[in-house]
This record gives structure tokens, sequence and C-alpha cells, in this order.
């Protein structure tokens, strides 16, 4: 995705943050009323992260596809079970949710394709989980495809980690709040 994970990366290298013990975001919420600050500590919006598989076969005819790669049935395989499987192996308090955008291969009714793509976004609550995401997913996609017999190329692109609020900073901010718009507005 164009600008993800945005110019934070640059701010960074840059050293424009050397000696920052704490950074504040704010975002709009429209679920909240007007003049109201919704504060939380812990989880609050999870990475996202690009997702792309390729499966590639040999293509063929739909008469015989026991003599191929029969890729629009293992792209299908992969759309529902790359996401049921890592719903099992990953716990579930860790936010896990991986969300297809887009599935294609063939252009004729009666042809197996010789490629397929999925696309879609990987989000994560937990930093750990998120960490360990790509050799995951890099993993499963090979033990679904095998099967098969479909080659799968993988590209996990990096977006933007999980949000996570610290306690003691989320504190101090609801102490702000408090303070400038009073208890009922925090």
């Amino acid at each position: 995705a164009a600008g993800v994970p945005g110019g934070a990366l640059d701010v960074i290298e840059e050293g424009w943050l050397q000696g920052t013990s704490a950074i504040f975001g704010l975002h709009c919420d429209p679920s909240l009323t007007v003049g109201h600050v919704g504060l939380k500590s812990g989880p609050l919006t999870a990475a996202a992260d690009a997702v792309e598989i390729v499966l590639t076969g040999p293509g063929g005819h739909t008469s015989r596809p026991h003599n191929t790669v029969d890729l629009v049935h293992a792209l299908s395989s992969m759309a529902t079970g790359l996401p049921d499987a890592l719903s099992r192996l990953v716990d579930p308090r860790a936010g896990v949710c991986l969300v297809w955008g887009a599935i294609a291969a063939g252009t004729a009714h009666n042809a197996i394709p010789r490629e397929g793509r999925l696309s879609g976004t990987l989000r994560v609550l937990d930093r750990t989980v998120w960490h360990q995401a790509p050799e995951l997913i890099e993993r499963l996609v090979h033990q679904l495809a095998a099967p098969f017999g479909a080659i799968a190329t993988v590209r996990y692109e990096r977006g933007v980690p999980p949000v996570v609020n610290d306690p003691s900073a989320n504190a101090l901010l609801t102490a702000a709040v408090t303070t400038s718009l009073g208890a009922s507005k925090a």
C-alpha cells in the first residue's frame, strides 16, 4: 500500500525522536460524542500488513484436473484454509484477522489457469504475534499448497505496527483531559 508505514520511519532514521520518552497521537473517532476524548490503555488498533499469495501450476483442461494442478480449487482452499489455520494456531486474544480483498485466476470456463492470486490484509493486535506473522504465514501457505502440487509464492509487506497504549502515558493524558475538559469528557 502506498504511503505505508508513512513517514514515521524517515523521522526515526533522521534522529528526530532521539531523547523522546513518549508520543501522544490523537485521532478522530466518529463514534464519540463531540467534545469527548476516548482514552484506553493497552491494545487499541491492529497492525495492518499486506499479504499477497501467488499459486502457479502447469495449467490444463477442466476435463482432466487430475493430470495437472487444479489451481482454482487450490486457490479457493487457500482462501478459506489460511484464515482457518491462523484461527487455530494463534491465541484468539492476539486479535489476528486475515481478510481477502481480491482473488483472481483464469479467463476461460474450460481451462485450468497457470496462475492465481490472493491479496488481503492481516490485522494483529498483539506485537509478539505481529513479529511472528510473516514466518507463520509463509509456512502455512506452503503447507496448504503442497497437497495440490501448486507452487506458492508469498509477498508479505509490513504496514504499521499495532498501537498499544502505555498505561502510565494513558494515565497522564487522562489527567490532562479531566483537568482541561472535566471528568465527564474523558
